[in-house]
């Protein structure tokens, strides 16, 4: 008898049914119903690792973006978005360790377990289908961002939507058809109550399938790309293998399909949700290292000591405040005292180094060559130019726009200005 006719059945037989084992235990297994085996430590142990390194990508990510970058995207609000959406699915998959444990088998757990086991992968997997298509969206269309250039319609402009708007139409069309699947709605995760089911394992195994072509596509897209940049070819592998993240992302869809068929095919199918539940989590997150990694080199292009990037991070609001009040100083003193001041500075440093020498490009020296410690923003050196043009042709900048065809005359005077801790130097052709 199937469990959708249990109502069928007197109460105490009913109640019988519903306290004993889910599925008849092999020959010679006597159920465990109390304290069932299960790994439960080494799921934790998975979780917890996959989230630190998930959230670990993601906060440097968001560094990034707000004090490099500057500049918030559409897609970094998808991924911020699929990123609460795997939270979620960290509880449903914690919720399952903790009622009922995971990697035990159905013979250990009783019949009238199964609807809240079975609502636990209901929700999880809603979590993830609507979490995977917002973190596939953020990477093709960080993809596009990075690749193509604006005002541009190529080919792999063309490929990204493409693949885009096919995740966007498949996901929607698989979470409309598989909630549709059982009448009444709740019969999706209570076997028990009277009803019908269609059969909804295709599905099941069609979305397991398409995650795992759509991660090799998604890998795929950038490489042709990568491959013709003008650079050598030390640096196109390089930048290859930071978008090659994704063949984690593939292996990991290729586990979750190996999962999904494992729980609809085998006739202990509780043991199954295990695989299902740490396969899906670790599609998530490859899905999230493949949308953060790129933005690390960023992070570290300036930093020649890792572990300096964390004292960045945390001194940051404090260099705000000491270059707020430098700014506020040297606007305070005339252009003849700050000349004095750093002449003296000048002076000092060679003093101490010896004199100037490891001149940069632009005449400047970096002060630590002296040994002297300047604060974070301070002139350490202004050079007074005076040129002599002869009339001519040529553009002259007023309020930060370029006046073509402009005539000049003469240039009085050139202020360069350097300051400590700038990242680089921008210098412009006069004449």
């Amino acid at each position: 008898m199937s469990l959708d006719q249990l109502y069928l059945l007197p109460p105490d037989q009913q109640e019988a049914i519903l306290n004993g084992p889910a599925l008849t235990p092999p020959p010679g297994v006597v159920p465990n119903l109390e304290n069932p085996p299960n790994d439960n430590v080494l799921c934790i142990a998975i979780i917890t690792f996959l989230l630190f390194l998930a959230t670990s990508a993601f906060a440097l990510s968001i560094y990034v973006k707000l004090f490099y970058v500057k500049k918030v995207y559409l897609e970094d609000y998808l991924a911020f978005a699929g990123f609460g959406l795997y939270i979620g699915q960290i509880y449903c998959g914690l919720n399952l360790v903790a009622h009922y444990g995971l990697f035990v088998h159905q013979w250990d757990i009783r019949v009238k377990d199964l609807a809240g086991i079975l609502y636990m992968v209901h929700i999880g997997s809603e979590f993830y289908a609507v979490c995977i298509v917002l973190l596939k969206s953020a990477i093709i269309l960080e993809w596009i961002r990075i690749f193509v250039p604006r005002v541009t319609r190529g080919r792999f402009f063309w490929s990204c939507h493409a693949l885009l708007w096919t995740n966007v139409l498949f996901y929607t069309a698989i979470i409309i058809a598989g909630n549709a699947t059982c009448q009444p709605y709740a019969k999706l995760w209570d076997k028990t109550l009277p009803g019908t089911c269609s059969n909804n394992n295709a599905f099941d195994v069609a979305t397991a399938t398409y995650n795992f072509l759509s991660d090799f596509l998604i890998l795929l897209l950038p490489q042709q790309v990568i491959w013709r940049l003008q650079l050598k070819t030390t640096k196109r592998f390089g930048v290859a293998v930071v978008f090659a993240i994704g063949i984690s992302a593939c292996a990991a869809a290729a586990y979750r399909l190996y999962a999904s068929i494992g729980f609809l095919t085998r006739e202990d199918e509780i043991y199954g949700v295990a695989d299902l539940v740490l396969g899906t989590e670790a599609e998530i997150v490859c899905a999230i290292l493949v949308f953060c990694v790129p933005m690390f080199p960023k992070a570290f292009v300036n930093t020649k000591d890792p572990f300096r990037l964390l004292t960045s991070i945390f001194s940051r609001s404090k260099r705000v405040t000491s270059t707020s009040a430098a700014i506020a100083h040297q606007e305070s003193q005339t252009q003849e005292d700050k000349t004095v001041q750093l002449k003296d500075s000048q002076q000092s440093a060679e003093n101490v180094g010896g004199g100037v020498s490891n001149h940069n490009a632009f005449g400047l020296t970096h002060p630590h060559t002296h040994g002297v410690d300047f604060p974070q923003m301070s002139i350490i050196r202004t050079t007074q130019i005076s040129i002599d043009v002869e009339s001519g042709s040529g553009y002259c900048r007023s309020a930060g726009h370029d006046s073509p065809g402009a005539t000049i005359d003469r240039i009085d005077r050139v202020d360069c200005v350097a300051y400590i801790g700038c990242i680089g130097v921008k210098t412009e052709d006069f004449g």
